[in-house]
């Protein structure tokens, strides 16, 4: 009976080393195991969580990017020269008062160069209305000044004004044949669309006179006619004083300054901005064509 005991109790406690040892070996490492992996997990996750709301700050970013040049866009007016009076307007209410400068019978040189960065002192932007004679007679080039006037044309563009057609010869364009009168204006447009790549939009008749072909030539064109409301007489005025006198006292809101591309006019200039300036005066250029004066 006692050896039964025994024997009993040995396998008793063989069973229980057993049982012992195979619940803790295999543990310990598939806990590892498990872990590595849901560490790997984590940091994946933490990386892609990471990565998405980068992407969303960008996009949210960029959201608000969008909304402030949508609402830039919204303040920005829209002016317009009106093509009875000749003034420039806004289309939107507003208190400001404007100016639209204008210089007529360009390129010519020096005198360009020394309007266009008076200009840039001012920030101001003008409308350049051209002659082909400045590029050669008789529609054909002349070698020396043909290079001056695509430089200057190209100096013009790239400071951000505006390129007008004030027609080839600068002729009474009612003492032209109808072929004469297309000749000076849609050859000039070929040439300027051949130098900058961009066709005016803006035409004005040597002398301010304009003949039926002319409106019906502008018409097929899609250009606006445009005269002015202030003269400087820088064509006939010899001193610059005057040239200031003339043109400051002159001016009204929603002036349209005719000036030319003159030695007299670029020494006047900065006194004229200035003046300008000091009288809350902006200025602006037409942003949108009005054809209504062709109908």
């Amino acid at each position: 009976m006692k050896k039964h005991l025994l024997l009993f109790i040995l396998l008793f406690t063989l069973f229980l080393s057993a049982c012992s040892n195979n619940t803790t070996a295999p543990v310990q490492p598939k806990e590892n195991e498990n872990s590595t992996v849901e560490t790997d997990k984590g940091q994946i996750n933490e990386q892609t969580n990471q990565v998405t709301e980068e992407e969303n700050n960008q996009a949210s970013n960029q959201g608000k990017d969008q909304e402030v040049n949508q609402q830039t866009q919204t303040d920005q007016n829209v002016y317009v020269v009106n093509p009875k009076t000749f003034k420039i307007q806004a289309k939107k209410p507003t208190e400001q008062k404007i100016v639209l400068l204008t210089f007529d019978d360009g390129p010519v040189g020096d005198n360009t160069i020394e309007i266009l960065n008076v200009l840039d002192k001012y920030n101001a932007k003008a409308i350049w209305f051209i002659n082909g004679f400045n590029y050669g007679y008789n529609y054909q080039p002349s070698p020396k000044k043909a290079e001056k006037f695509k430089n200057n044309l190209l100096e013009i563009q790239k400071r951000g004004h505006l390129i007008g057609n004030h027609t080839w010869e600068h002729n009474n364009l009612r003492n032209l044949t109808p072929e004469q009168t297309r000749n000076e204006i849609v050859k000039l447009n070929d040439l300027i669309v051949s130098i900058t790549g961009e066709k005016p939009q803006y035409f004005r008749a040597p002398f301010g006179i304009y003949s039926e072909e002319t409106y019906k030539v502008l018409k097929e064109e899609k250009m606006q006619p445009m005269n002015w409301s202030v003269g400087s007489l820088d064509w006939e005025l010899k001193n610059p004083e005057d040239v200031v006198k003339q043109t400051v006292s002159t001016i009204h809101d929603g002036a349209n300054i005719l000036m030319h591309d003159k030695e007299v006019t670029a020494k006047a200039l900065d006194q004229i901005l200035i003046k300008l300036e000091q009288e809350n005066y902006k200025f602006v250029l037409p942003n949108q064509v009005d054809l209504n004066g062709l109908e």
